[in-house]
């Protein structure tokens, strides 16, 4: 909804690129029926893959990625080297991979993998064009976008409605990932 949504809750208001194409990919998985969902490196490197081996069939600008790991207070290359090459490969091919900077409220670190020197990390503002209290940020941290009580498209299960307003970088990435896909357009 909030990268390449082709209606809103407004009215005329839509995502960032209403005309841009969407390529899902799950990497999200619940182990156990109790248990949170999971994304392992291996899925979300095998997806990444999967985004740069489709490069020569679709036109792709980005790809959003709302997850996140441990914090870091520097860039993070030399823990994770395979999301650092796939990110490369990905940007080589003029695809940038956008992702959510964490929300744990860390004036001074950025969650992994937006860690990575070759990511766009990004935290989340308010209403108010402040940095939100629960977005993480850094001195290399890449962009800033709305991330505060965004409203957006969610399945109907969640809302009968088929909106509800959220607030995470989560949000924010979306909004950069979307904004990418119309520069390159």
């Amino acid at each position: 909804g909030i990268a390449a949504g082709r209606s809103g809750v407004l009215g005329a208001t839509s995502g960032m690129a209403p005309e841009a194409g969407v390529i899902a990919i799950q990497v999200f998985q619940r182990v156990c029926s109790n248990c949170p969902i999971e994304a392992y490196d291996s899925d979300i490197l095998a997806a990444l893959d999967h985004v740069y081996s489709l490069r020569s069939t679709y036109s792709i600008a980005s790809v959003n990625m709302s997850l996140g790991g441990d914090v870091y207070t520097q860039t993070c290359d030399a823990s994770f080297p395979a999301y650092k090459a796939v990110i490369g490969s990905l940007r080589d091919a003029n695809i940038a991979t956008v992702i959510s900077a964490g929300n744990d409220g860390n004036p001074s670190a950025i969650s992994a993998p937006a860690c990575l020197s070759n990511a766009i990390s990004v935290g989340s503002t308010t209403k108010q064009n402040g940095i939100s209290s629960f977005s993480n940020s850094t001195s290399f941290l890449s962009l800033l976008a709305p991330g505060s009580s965004v409203t957006s498209s969610v399945p109907l299960a969640y809302s009968a409605g088929g909106f509800l307003g959220a607030s995470g970088t989560s949000m924010a990435a979306p909004h950069v990932a979307g904004a990418w896909a119309v520069l390159k357009s």
